[in-house]
């Protein structure tokens, strides 16, 4: 099968045939009235599918999530998750190129026989914002004199109009008569930081530091919480209780933090994680493999050990424990 939707003329009767038969019928019509053809590979690309031409069957598979389409050139029929539908326009063939009818995304993929799709015809006023929308609005928000460069972004959503705008573009299709704009929340340093960006005027609506509240643990945190295990001889040495005497060995998890009203000795403006371990043993499934009764309290700002929470020494367990089973016996 190939996927290149470029066509050469077969050089048998049959494949002359077919290309008769595919030819372009201009105009084509649909329940009475003049359908409106567009690319096929364009047109479903966009859409999401995977457009695929198998030469030799002369067909075009079509596939998206749950839906798995089958139709050739000229046909009256397509194969959508095997069973037939009837289509009010064929695809057909000019100069090469295959052309369906504007209607074709709806009258396949929301044939009642898949529902799963739902094609938009008007942009939604709570739809996610676009990743073209999420670059502007970090673009935005970097320009903003109150950014500083160790500045970083944990979350960037849609800001929800009004209510009242939503429910009648809803119930009466008026239009939402407000340019979007999106939420973005930061951290600086341990500092949380939460702005409304006016993606279509581009600027900075409101720009409010949040005191009082922790930020989001981003990944880039987990390979600080590595590193800091790995380098801490202090850690090094309570692993050798436990038996362990290489620290690269050991995989951290971290965990956020609760206060204690300060019975723990933790701050509470401080950006903690607990950590809790396992050892790698070479088998894939480290799960299985605890380091009970240890755990390292981190300080994400100063990128240090502050406390070892230590109870009595439980041997990690060692034996293997593959995810894909290989350690069990079959059944006899």
């Amino acid at each position: 099968m190939a996927n290149g939707l470029k066509f050469s003329p077969r050089k048998t009767a049959l494949a002359l045939a077919v290309a008769v038969v595919c030819a372009w019928q201009s105009p084509v019509f649909a329940h009475g009235s003049e359908a409106h053809m567009v690319p096929l590979d364009k047109t479903l690309q966009e859409f999401g599918a995977d457009v695929q031409w198998d030469d030799y069957a002369q067909m075009f598979t079509l596939i998206k999530d749950g839906a798995y389409v089958k139709v050739k050139p000229g046909a009256k029929t397509a194969i959508v998750n095997g069973k037939s539908l009837d289509l009010p326009v064929p695809v057909v063939m000019k100069e090469g190129k295959a052309w369906v009818s504007d209607t074709f995304i709806n009258d396949v993929f929301q044939s009642g026989l898949d529902q799963t799709f739902q094609v938009e015809k008007r942009p939604h006023p709570l739809n996610s914002l676009s990743a073209a929308e999420i670059s502007e609005a970090v673009t935005i928000v970097k320009a903003a004199p109150e950014f500083q460069p160790n500045t970083r972004f944990t979350e960037i959503s849609l800001h929800e109009p009004d209510k009242a705008a939503v429910w009648a573009f809803a119930l009466q299709g008026t239009p939402v008569d407000a340019p979007r704009t999106a939420d973005v929340v930061m951290l600086d340093g341990k500092h949380v930081i939460e702005a409304v960006v006016d993606l279509q005027n581009k600027k900075i609506l409101s720009w409010t530091p949040i005191k009082g509240a922790h930020g989001m643990v981003l990944l880039d945190d987990f390979v600080s919480v590595q590193n800091i295990i790995n380098a801490s001889s202090e850690f090094a040495e309570v692993l050798k209780k436990h038996g362990i005497t290489d620290p690269g060995k050991v995989v951290t998890t971290p965990l956020t933090v609760g206060f204690f009203d300060g019975k723990d000795g933790l701050q509470q403006d401080a950006r903690l994680l607990k950590v809790v371990s396992y050892l790698d043993t070479g088998d894939g499934n480290y799960w299985a493999h605890p380091i009970e009764n240890l755990v390292a309290v981190i300080d994400l700002e100063a990128k240090k050990i502050i406390k070892i929470e230590e109870g009595p020494v439980i041997p990690v367990p060692m034996e293997p424990r593959p995810y894909d089973g290989r350690d069990r016996n079959a059944p006899r």
